[in-house]
């Protein structure tokens, strides 16, 4: 009788030992499996996360797609960029352009400053080899990114009733004309610091006077005291002596006060304004009605204003 207890004792003791191996067995599996479709649902939720914030194209893979893919498939082709769209060097996965050309990044690594763009729409954006400005919302801007013209006067001026009247916007780099109160002429131009703001009535006019430093300017036409309108200043009375780098600055904020001109545009206000025109100088970020202006510099070896009539 003792013998069969014993050995019904051990039966018991082995039986549970099996089925508490049997329990952690499955417990471990659940487990595992539990683990597996967790990692699978959140790899979802963040591949859907990352695409709704970043680009709205379906079926992108985030363990593979790298910006630069991105770009090529997504960009409209930004491989044959200019300087002032490049990339460079793309690695990582998903990153978003912001405004302002910084990559910032949304998946794992991005290195290098990637994109440039020159002109943005949107909160993120970048601009293509064609001049177009695409956000990464798939967004299109709906002109192209183009240069002013460099010569902007309306046609048949003449005919516009009114007198002249000049505004200088300091600002801006931007002399409008006005006949009347419609703006027919724009042009580029360069003022100081010191340039006085207000309004003024135009006094005497000179083909030639000497200017400050030894230099001379050409069409000269006096808004008030020492403070002229005339060309970009010249070494000598000779028109075949230019200063270049000062020609070159033309469009910002660098004169002695004086508002410096191409010398076509100094020679249409000495020709058609007169004494006693009226001359308002201002500040505002808008150039004007008429925009400013497009400049193309000279080689520093080019002594001449390649706008100069008299130059053969």
């Amino acid at each position: 009788m003792k013998n069969y207890t014993r050995k019904y004792n051990k039966f018991i003791s082995i039986s549970m030992i099996c089925l508490m191996i049997t329990i952690l067995m499955v417990v471990h599996i659940n487990s595992h499996a539990s683990k597996s479709n967790n990692f699978e649902y959140l790899k979802e939720v963040a591949q859907q996360k990352y695409t709704s914030d970043v680009v709205e194209y379906t079926d992108i893979n985030i363990d593979s797609i790298s910006l630069e893919a991105a770009i090529d498939e997504h960009c409209m082709d930004v491989e044959n960029s200019t300087e002032d769209v490049c990339c460079n060097e793309v690695t990582g996965s998903i990153s978003q352009v912001t405004a302002d050309g910084s990559v910032q990044e949304i998946g794992s690594s991005v290195s290098g400053n990637t994109v440039v763009a020159t002109e943005s729409v949107g909160e993120t954006g970048v601009v293509n080899n064609s001049g177009i400005v695409n956000d990464v919302n798939n967004q299109v801007a709906d002109t192209k990114v183009e240069s002013m013209p460099e010569v902007i006067e309306v046609e048949n001026w003449q005919e516009i009733e009114g007198e002249l009247s000049i505004k200088v916007n300091k600002q801006s780099s931007c002399v409008t004309i006005y006949k009347g109160e419609t703006p027919i002429k724009a042009m580029i131009c360069s003022a100081g610091e010191s340039t006085p703001e207000g309004t003024f009535y135009m006094q005497s006019q000179w083909d030639w006077l000497t200017l400050i430093k030894g230099q001379y300017g050409r069409y000269c036409s006096q808004i008030s005291g020492d403070y002229l309108f005339h060309s970009v200043p010249y070494n000598s009375m000779d028109i075949y002596d230019l200063d270049t780098e000062m020609y070159n600055d033309l469009g910002t904020l660098c004169s002695h006060g004086c508002i410096r001109l191409k010398c076509e545009d100094a020679k249409w206000i000495y020709d058609n304004c007169t004494t006693g025109t009226e001359i308002t100088i201002y500040n505002d970020s808008n150039p004007g009605p008429l925009g400013k202006p497009g400049f193309t510099q000279i080689p520093e070896d080019q002594t001449w204003d390649p706008t100069d009539v008299d130059v053969e």
